[in-house]
């Protein structure tokens, strides 16, 4: 499998050494659950989107502390190049940002939640699965547990979405949009310390008490490979023929 994978954030200077980059952390959460993979990064940031040449298996938009809905050059031209990669037929995945920002690309809305920060591990209600995943379905269970982090949320999904999972706390969590998109707000590639370091570092605005009650759920086992796992399967169904 060949995937193109986009960043879309720079991590805290203190972070780099030990984590690298969004990408590398949902290269090495993929590779961990024995699912084989070639892949390019290119940086959306950095404003530098390729070619749409049907080389890949699919695309990654991964998670960024930038808004949707923010109005920088780069957020624009990543929404239109989304736009002109559903309408290509191109397999598309989002996490939390990439999730957000395909939604919001495709007809959908992001806003900042009333609820405020999520962190910590979230429990989602499996509500629904795509057709694509018929083959896991006795491995589909009724509550995922993934590790989150965000203060943004899709308020109303795009045109032709399908709510896979959600919670009181994030009813569009994880979403499918015509067995071409696969979404998740939630990071699978998230580790429980990297998770604990960064709410850390955003410990002020997200809020002591919900921190520490965030720190006590990083103990849950995680449904991260699950999740990913979902992600491989869309993957390697047939490409549509736009």
């Amino acid at each position: 499998m060949r995937l193109a994978i986009l960043d879309c954030d720079y991590l805290y200077d203190n972070l780099k050494q030990d984590y690298i980059s969004y990408p590398h952390m949902f290269i090495k959460a993929f590779e961990a659950s024995n699912q084989p993979i070639s892949y390019e990064v290119f940086s959306a940031i950095d404003r530098q989107l390729p070619n749409i040449t049907h080389e890949f298996d699919g695309w990654v938009i991964m998670g960024s502390k930038f808004g949707a809905y923010d109005d920088y050059p780069w957020i624009h031209e990543l929404k239109a190049f989304i736009r002109q990669l559903y309408a290509a037929g191109e397999k598309l995945a989002g996490i939390c940002f990439g999730h957000q920002i395909i939604h919001q690309s495709l007809g959908g809305k992001v806003q900042k939640a009333a609820v405020g920060w999520g962190v910590g591990v979230h429990d989602y209600q499996v509500l629904q699965r795509p057709q694509w995943l018929t083959c896991l379905a006795e491995d589909v269970p009724a509550h995922l547990s993934i590790i989150v982090s965000h203060q943004d949320q899709v308020v109303e999904t795009a045109p032709g979405a399908h709510v896979l999972a959600g919670s009181t706390f994030c009813p569009n969590a994880i979403c499918t949009i015509n067995d071409q998109v696969f979404t998740c707000q939630a990071h699978p590639e998230f580790t429980a310390e990297y998770s604990r370091i960064l709410m850390n570092i955003r410990r002020t605005c997200i809020g002591v008490e919900k921190v520490e009650l965030a720190e006590m759920s990083l103990l849950k086992a995680l449904d991260s490979r699950r999740v990913l796992q979902w992600l491989y399967q869309l993957f390697i169904q047939p490409r549509k023929v736009a």
